[in-house]
């Protein structure tokens, strides 16, 4: 299936911003944000003529993302790394972490500590899965990188069926103050 951006595989409102994004990727962020006791699990898709919009949200007690268009994605350094190495990127600390995390992500919307999984198709970056802890600083646990990998399997079924086999990141990029890898 050839696909140049990710509304190419989900429906969209006559072309407009709309995307119905199917109810099992919903629950996938539901359960994503339980599973990792975050306080926001956003799904951000590359839309054609649209700068990767939120999608799809979970939220516990923190004000939502969707509908807020005020960052260029596409030149932030986060989102630049997940471009480059196709990877995740594990930020315990969003204070102190390499590379910097948008400080209207920081400030605005308090995020402390966040998890980020491209999902591609092939080599392609169609969008990614944000997870944001805005509580707390947070070493994110084993468990929590895996639902995390869990999740953005989940979504790359749903959008591109189970007959395809999932590009995994390989190795998580841990950025941390202490720069360990996991």
């Amino acid at each position: 299936m050839g696909c140049r951006y990710a509304s190419d595989l989900v429906m969209t409102d006559g072309g407009r911003s709309a995307i119905a994004v199917p109810l099992d990727i919903s629950r996938s962020l539901r359960d994503l944000l339980a599973e990792t006791q975050a306080s926001r699990v956003t799904l951000r898709l590359d839309v054609v003529g649209m700068n990767f919009p939120v999608v799809g949200e979970a939220v516990d007690s923190v004000a939502a993302l969707s509908g807020n268009h005020s960052l260029d994605q596409r030149n932030l350094a986060t989102v630049r790394h997940l471009m480059r190495t196709r990877d995740l990127l594990i930020q315990d600390d969003c204070r102190t972490s390499s590379p910097a995390p948008p400080a209207a992500l920081i400030g605005a919307y308090g995020v402390k500590a966040q998890m980020l999984a491209p999902v591609l198709h092939g080599d392609r970056v169609l969008g990614w899965v944000s997870v944001h802890d805005c509580v707390r600083s947070r070493s994110w646990r084993g468990s929590d990188v895996q639902a995390l990998r869990d999740t953005v399997h989940r979504i790359r079924e749903s959008f591109l069926g189970p007959d395809l086999t999932p590009t995994e990141p390989s190795v998580a990029a841990r950025q941390d103050t202490g720069g360990n890898p996991r």
